[in-house]
């Protein structure tokens, strides 16, 4: 029979564990817009592939305008959570809030 083990505190204060826990929401959402950036392009090549009889190249062309909507996207919320965090005075351009903070509790605001 082992002896029980006995877990160390975490040394890492709240702010901290918040500030991971935000980071890692943010890592996690810039990777599925990535997915979602590659899947859009093979749709659109596969779309385009299509007859023109049939409803692919006008869908092509509504994938092909929501390409640039999402790696916009994609880079706006790499640039103000990782390059430029907003402070607490500093209002979103666009009226959303798309970075997570610790000051925040690690929730999302829209």
């Amino acid at each position: 029979m082992s002896a029980p083990s006995r877990a160390r505190p975490d040394p890492r204060s709240g702010a901290q564990i918040a500030d991971e826990q935000a980071a890692a929401e943010i890592s996690a959402v810039l990777l599925n817009l990535e997915y979602a950036l590659a899947r859009a392009r093979k749709a659109h090549r596969t779309l385009l592939r299509l007859p023109a009889s049939s409803p692919g190249p006008a869908h092509a062309a509504a994938i092909a305008d929501l390409i640039p909507a999402l790696n916009q996207l994609r880079r706006d919320l790499m640039q103000r959570c990782y390059f430029h965090p907003p402070t607490t005075d500093e209002a979103p351009s666009d009226g959303a809030q798309l970075c997570i903070t610790a000051s925040e509790g690690g929730r999302m605001q829209a």
